[in-house]
């Protein structure tokens, strides 16, 4: 398929030595290949998405292996990027002169981080949504009390209209 973007940082590695994400896809390499990752005692990923691997075999103190370099892609503001029904990163499709909408491929640029041992946090601050809701209700029953009232004024005063005995 086209290779997308990913946020997902749950890497395994399986039997076959392919590092995959969680769910199941193929870590790319900064030229677009998939990654292999040889057997090793131990792995670590550095900030900069380098795969560094302490082989079967090699003696205590050894200096790390570098395997390969995960592809990574900061936004440059000249596409705009999309979340895809699938969950995936990708530009958006633009119409070409054909009038068919075509995928434009991603070139990794190596400008992103990676944090490995860490959790993204969330967008919201749950306290500020929590009183922005309240207040919101609060203003809901404010709007109706007063559609209420205006109700019972405009019964009141269709009752002072009308004449006795008619």
């Amino acid at each position: 398929g086209v290779p997308a973007l990913s946020r997902r940082g749950d890497l395994q590695v399986n039997e076959n030595g392919d590092l995959l994400d969680g769910q199941g896809n193929q870590i790319l390499d900064a030229g677009m290949q998939p990654i292999v990752v040889p057997a090793f005692n131990k792995i670590n990923i550095s900030s900069q998405g380098e795969i560094l691997i302490q082989p079967f075999g090699a003696e205590p103190g050894a200096l790390p292996v570098n395997v390969a370099n995960i592809a990574t892609y900061v936004p440059d503001g000249e596409n705009t990027l999309k979340k895809s029904l699938d969950g995936h990163i990708r530009f958006a499709e633009i119409v070409n002169a054909n009038g068919e909408a075509e995928n434009i491929p991603i070139e990794p640029n190596q400008q992103g981080k990676i944090a490995s041992g860490f959790l993204e946090k969330s967008n919201v601050n749950p306290i500020e949504e929590m009183v922005n809701t309240i207040d919101q209700m609060r203003k809901f029953e404010m709007h109706v009390k007063l559609i209420q009232m205006t109700e019972e004024l405009d019964t009141a005063g269709s009752s002072l209209m009308r004449l006795p005995g008619l």
